[in-house]
């Protein structure tokens, strides 16, 4: 198994949808672990279009934040004993794992005094959505980024990915009200960095209301 065979092929990548009939992560893991290659495609084909995106919502990157999918399917290939089953539900774990290589690798850009400006493609499927909200998006994906790298995790794990405040203090090592305290200034500094946006969307409704 080599980088090439996932690296080149995770942006294209459609995710499964889960079924009665999908094996479970433990089941997936421990075929792996005797080097069943069709049970880690499956497992890579479930998780990686997600875990690529939250590593660019998180980096603003899209090569950086490749590397870092493929170098963490690399590891469950390799150690596939690193996940196990106590260690809580795999893919909260797995969002724990990204978020913390994308915060170890925001804070070796800074060391190095790097900086990153790539957009990135939204993978939403409805095309025509996307093109009508583009301004708004680039809007938000910037905010986002003007984050502090912990208030940007805590907003994407619950609003973006849709975790419970619970979760996602779990999966990042907070205590419940650590993290609402995260969550309520990282949505105050959004609010002051988004009024340009909302005002010009409130202009825009207003014009509308007018002219009928």
């Amino acid at each position: 198994m080599n980088s090439l065979s996932i690296g080149g092929q995770i942006a294209m990548m459609q995710p499964e949808a889960p079924d009665a009939g999908q094996s479970e992560p433990a089941d997936l893991m421990r075929r792996i672990a005797g080097g069943d290659r069709d049970a880690y495609t499956i497992l890579v084909r479930r998780h990686a279009v997600q875990m690529l995106s939250l590593a660019r919502h998180m980096l603003g990157a899209t090569g950086e934040a490749e590397e870092i999918v493929q170098d963490i399917c690399l590891r469950l290939w390799r150690q596939p004993e690193i996940w196990r089953p106590d260690r809580g539900a795999f893919r909260s774990w797995l969002d724990r794992v990204i978020v913390n290589a994308c915060l170890d690798r925001i804070r070796r850009r800074r060391w190095h005094g790097g900086e990153v400006s790539e957009e990135w493609p939204d993978p939403a499927p409805d095309a025509m959505s996307v093109l009508a909200a583009a301004e708004e998006q680039v809007a938000v994906r910037q905010a986002i980024l003007q984050l502090p790298e912990r208030q940007r995790a805590a907003v994407l794990l619950v609003e973006y990915r849709g975790m419970r405040q619970e979760e996602a203090a779990r999966s990042m090592g907070l205590s419940l009200e650590a993290l609402e305290s995260l969550l309520a200034r990282a949505r105050r500094k959004l609010k002051v960095l988004l009024a340009p946006v909302l005002d010009k969307q409130l202009d825009k409704q207003k014009g509308e209301r007018d002219a009928e």
